[in-house]
């Protein structure tokens, strides 16, 4: 996202000199993210463009370090300075802007998040606070103003690191830089591998999962890699193009990525800035110095910080209604403030000299966090700020609410995810011995509470196993890597069914997700959760496989096995299509299509209905209260049934109390 260039860092000047192909680099770089996040299906790989911003800003950032440190130059100070004038103008703009227009048009709960990006993008932190929330309970997207700015922070954190690292290498251990910097490659790379298929949000968003990148630039500004002439080099050029290309072309959302994966376009765009220098140019190099192509390249860092917030605030106030033309629009429009914000903003306060000193630079910095914490903590303090609305409408937001009510029950712990004790009881304490187990996933928290209170009113208790995203399912390990981190709740429910006094297994599950391996029926939009990839018939099988084998196994502890259902799952957040609507004077519920659905769960009912003939199985069907034969409801009696897209709320639980009630029939107590 950074410009780094002798020609356009104004004061002070660098020991980098010039290169216009670097700039149409950042061109390919900028087009690729903004097409793909415009969704026009051009390029669905397009979000690779961010890794070649990363080789970029290494390679640059390492070649003044260590340009200005051969010639004795280089001062911590004049570089924190340059990166201060050259990120801070433009993102506090973008910012600002946000805050008002969220004021405009998110509801508190979207404005709150907002708040909290707020201080993260400015603070350079919102990598980390992204990869938190990047969970099972993201919000979506299309919510998030600032989602982009998490590539900003990985950059900002390389920068405070590269200026320590690289002098240590060229003084201390100028003799083991190679092999230092080689081990420190391959154990980031091998971070990113490791996590992608471990713990995804964080390998991500993370800098250690990412710095490998940012490796490939620096390894070319430290002589590392050695270069070729001739042909071999316009070969070389026109293979690094490729590279990206095909990763733009063909890479996706289900593509395992960073990883190995992000090999593909970061070592393409260390070829084609390594096979090219300010002396001789290929003929790609060429290409992309073309004029057109470099002022895209030139206005690229704001071109990146403007066309996100413009698509989602124009997503959040039109969603289906917003048309492909309509996003080339925005992706125009961000193009032109662009252009004015990098002459106005960007070059004036790059250029700008006496009386804006260093210690002025600092200070304005400092300002600007500030007044970003400033504004950030006024609307989280103010719960997004619900008075700014009609009285009404604060009061119905203020009561909807936006995430899973656990209630605090044991074993659901912070977001569904954390059990808090070895031994997790639901239902009456006093009884005295547990007579049943639910386990589940987020499903499972989301009616705990109602299963807790039923249970209670029953005079029975229960021990609760479960963790959001882990399907309570044995033989995960068999079947498919993506589960790892879910086998502990398999060994707790090994331990569990050993109590003698366990008479009864409550198995609750978003079992569509786990049939059909993705979050919604648009699977280019979500991550994969598949047993088998790219193959849904193998991986319904899959499921229906490992959920038998899980009945069977309860059934040979001699439990009998409660399977409930699953509840529909909406493609859009129930709640703020809620509050949304009453802020725009819209009436009527929020339904689906029955068909919707059925379409959904095709892999799941018939394996229920196959499961319910076995002895000792009931399966119980939430969707029967939920839906008709022609709908189903997300919003009943003026309240909203789910707290996102698919968990229910408390007033959802409720609706299906007699369905939740069944599935303690035949406790004792």
């Amino acid at each position: 996202m950074l410009q780094t260039t002798a020609r356009s860092t104004g004061q002070p000047h660098t020991a980098v000199a010039y290169r216009s192909d670097i700039d149409g680099l950042r061109a390919v770089a900028v087009l690729s993210v903004i097409i793909f996040h415009a969704k026009l299906g051009l390029f669905p790989g397009g979000f690779v463009g961010v890794d070649v911003f990363f080789v970029i800003s290494g390679y640059l950032i390492a070649s003044i370090i260590l340009k200005e440190e051969e010639r004795d130059s280089f001062s911590l100070a004049r570089f924190y300075e340059r990166r201060i004038r050259r990120i801070f103008p433009a993102l506090l703009l973008v910012i600002v802007f946000c805050v008002g227009a969220g004021a405009l048009l998110l509801t508190p709960n979207d404005y709150l998040l907002f708040g909290r990006s707020a201080f993260a993008a400015m603070a350079f932190w919102s990598n980390f606070y992204f990869s938190r929330q990047g969970g099972y309970f993201a919000p979506a997207a299309e919510t998030q103003p600032l989602l982009h700015t998490w590539s900003l922070g990985v950059e900002e954190q390389f920068y405070l690191v590269a200026p320590f690292l690289l002098l240590l290498l060229s003084r201390q251990l100028k003799k083991w830089r190679a092999p230092i910097f080689w081990a420190l490659f391959i154990a980031s790379l091998g971070v990113s591998a490791w996590g992608v298929f471990r713990e995804e949000a964080w390998a991500f968003y993370l800098p250690h999962s990412r710095a490998f990148e940012l490796m490939c630039g620096v390894a070319l500004a430290m002589g590392l890699v050695p270069r070729v002439h001739g042909r071999a080099n316009e070969a070389l050029a026109a293979l690094g193009l490729a590279m990206i290309a095909y990763a733009v072309l063909f890479y996706s959302a289900a593509t395992p990525f960073p990883g190995f994966a992000a090999l593909l376009p970061a070592v393409g765009a260390a070829l084609l800035i390594h096979t090219s220098s300010d002396l001789s140019q290929t003929m790609v190099a060429r290409a992309l110095s073309l004029s057109p192509v470099v002022f895209i390249g030139k206005i690229s860092y704001s071109l990146y910080l403007w066309h996100w917030p413009l698509l989602v605030f124009a997503e959040y106030q039109f969603g289906h209604d917003l048309q492909a033309w309509h996003r080339v629009l925005l992706l125009l429009a961000a193009v032109a403030i662009s252009a004015v914000a990098y002459h106005f903003i960007e070059q004036p306060a790059r250029r700008m000299g006496p009386p804006l000193t260093r210690k002025l630079v600092f200070a304005a910095g400092a300002a600007a966090i500030i007044l970003t914490a400033a504004l950030s903590q006024i609307i989280v303090k103010g719960r997004g700020l619900p008075g700014r609305l009609d009285p009404e409408i604060a009061a119905l937001a203020r009561a909807t609410p936006t995430r899973v009510q656990h209630g605090g029950l044991c074993g659901f712990g912070k977001e569904g995810r954390q059990r808090e004790r070895e031994d997790c009881f639901i239902g009456d304490q006093a009884a005295s011995a547990p007579r049943f187990v639910l386990w589940g996933d987020s499903h499972a928290a989301a009616v705990g509470p109602m299963i807790a209170k039923l249970a209670t009113d029953s005079g029975v208790k229960g021990y609760n196993v479960g963790r959001g995203g882990c399907p309570p399912l044995f033989g995960l390990e068999k079947e498919s890597s993506v589960f790892r981190r879910c086998l502990a709740g398999a060994r707790d429910m090994d331990r569990v069914l050993a109590d003698p006094n366990v008479e009864q297994v409550i198995l609750v599950g978003r079992w569509g997700l786990y049939a059909e391996g993705v979050a919604s029926l648009n699977e280019a939009a979500t991550r994969p959760r598949r047993f088998v990839a790219r193959d849904d018939e193998a991986n319904r099988a899959a499921f229906a496989r490992v959920l038998t084998g899980s009945v069977e196994r309860i059934r040979a502890a001699g439990k009998r096995v409660v399977l409930v259902g699953p509840v529909p799952e909406f493609e859009l957040n129930v709640p703020a299509a809620f509050i949304k609507g009453a802020m725009r004077g819209a009436g009527g519920d929020i339904t689906m299509a029955r068909a919707t659905f059925d379409e959904r769960q095709r892999g799941v009912m018939p394996t229920l209905a196959k499961l319910s003939q076995m002895e000792g199985v009931r399966v119980v069907y939430p969707h029967l209260q939920l839906c008709d034969a022609l709908v189903c409801r997300a919003t009943a009696g003026g309240k909203a049934l789910y707290v996102d897209d698919d968990h229910l709320s408390p007033a959802g639980a409720l609706l299906i109390e007699q369905t939740l009630r069944s599935s303690l029939d035949g406790v004792r107590k």
